[in-house]
């Protein structure tokens, strides 16, 4: 009788005339003769032992025992160490949600050995290695790979709403600075949407752009309001010296103009201007105030001051001549 030892597969088919043959020097082949006791639990790890019996035609009886081993050769499989992408300075823990589960053996997740780390400072990629043996020294090994990415926008600084004066120059880029965690400096990268025209009044925005190589983008909208803060200027105010019985127009002569505005004469208002009495010799003061559109006020405070210019008149003293009588001389 011909046969081996055999290791089999947990699990898989066993036939316990697989391999086994009987020849006799008479018969011939007698394999169909031959008996077998025992049997093999091929969903159960370990050592079988068949007991064969094979005899010929003439009832001579040969008897055999043959080992079967039922083996563990499945081996663990690792789960949830799928790759995955995170973001820079992301914690992650490279244990969580990873499990080993074997089909003999059970849970071996405490018995994941990992290999490699992450470095989340750095964009790119990292690998790590998992592995887990069975106690039947079966190996599962998965290679995973944790891509760090930059996912933040640069910082635009300097962008703040503000006001400027009607008129003035307005350099939209003055200040405006943009950083990134990973590029660094990107002023150089700001693009800007719109211009501010300081001579129309009002609100106007700016939008100001600027992307990192991961093409993260910053984008900042931008108030600018063009004001108006400066006051009208009066002309022929100056102080003023009237002689006695002059006459006197608080008006004349006088204008007021606005940058913005331009000519607010009209809008004068004069207060104590009629008060002034040029027949009375004294100090008098005339106050003119205007305001522009922006409710910016001048105002200015003039004097007019009357004054007696006619000397007084002297009478009586018309030329005269008057005679002397001589003084009589002495006897000595």
């Amino acid at each position: 009788m011909i046969f081996n030892d055999l290791k089999i597969p947990r699990g898989s088919s066993f036939d316990p005339m697989q391999g086994v043959r009987s020849v006799d020097n008479i018969d011939g082949d007698v394999t169909e003769l031959v008996t077998v006791e025992g049997e093999v639990d091929v969903n159960a790890i370990g050592e079988y032992t068949l007991k064969y019996s094979a005899p010929d035609r003439s009832g001579n009886i040969t008897t055999a025992t043959r080992i079967i081993t039922v083996i563990d050769t499945g081996a663990p499989v690792i789960s949830g160490a799928d790759n995955k992408t995170i973001n820079l300075l992301e914690e992650l823990d490279l244990k969580a949600g990873v499990t080993a589960m074997d089909d003999i053996d059970g849970d071996l997740t405490d018995s994941i050995v990992i290999e490699g780390s992450v470095d989340n400072t750095i964009p790119g990629d990292n690998k790590i290695v998992y592995t887990v043996e069975d106690k039947s020294k079966n190996k599962s090994t998965v290679n995973r790979v944790i891509t760090v990415v930059d996912n933040v926008a640069p910082i635009l600084s300097g962008v703040e709403d503000c006001t400027v004066e009607y008129g003035s120059s307005f350099d939209s880029k003055a200040g405006v600075t943009a950083n990134d965690n990973i590029d660094g400096d990107l002023t150089s990268k700001i693009v800007i949407e719109g211009i501010v025209n300081t001579s129309v009044l009002g609100e106007q925005t700016l939008t100001y752009r600027v992307s990192d190589v991961a093409n993260n983008e910053a984008s900042v909208v931008r108030k600018v309001t063009v004001v108006d803060t400066v006051k009208p200027v009066f002309s022929g105010v100056d102080n003023l010296t009237l002689n006695l019985n002059d006459t006197f127009n608080a008006l004349e002569g006088v204008t007021a103009v606005d940058e913005v505005d331009g000519d607010l004469t009209d809008l004068i208002t004069v207060e104590g201007g009629d008060l002034v009495d040029t027949s009375v010799v004294k100090e008098y003061q005339v106050t003119y105030k205007v305001s522009d559109k922006s409710s910016n006020e001048a105002v200015v405070v003039r004097l007019v001051s009357v004054i007696d210019n006619i000397p007084p008149v002297l009478t009586g003293v018309e030329d005269k001549e008057i005679e002397v009588e001589p003084i009589p001389k002495e006897e000595v």
